[in-house]
């Protein structure tokens, strides 16, 4: 569904791995910059939300019409972030416990 509402959108024409590294940095720096009052205020008022909901569906939008600009699958593309962030909390979480039986007491 979110392909066909990017291609919709923004048409046939297909980003290259470039132009597709350029989007998400764009869309990144507006999700920043849209939670920042929350880092900064500690809470968001109701506009603010709504920016920070609207740059979160934008980073939903183009990575689906990215990956299908680059011709990946996005089960596939899914299936390797999840393996992956696994992966990344286990090893974390052993380095947690490394570094708590080294300092303690």
């Amino acid at each position: 569904m979110l392909v066909a509402v990017g291609r919709a959108i923004w048409g046939e024409r297909r980003a290259d791995p470039a132009e597709a590294a350029l989007v998400l940095g764009v869309v990144a720096g507006d999700v920043a910059r849209a939670g920042r009052a929350w880092t900064e205020q500690g809470f968001l008022t109701g506009v603010q939300r709504e920016d920070l909901a609207r740059e979160l569906g934008n980073l939903q939008l183009s990575v689906a019409r990215l990956m299908d600009d680059l011709r990946m699958d996005p089960g596939a593309c899914l299936a390797a972030a999840i393996a992956g962030q696994r992966d990344y909390a286990r090893r974390r979480e052993e380095q947690s416990c490394s570094l708590s039986l080294m300092t303690a007491d």
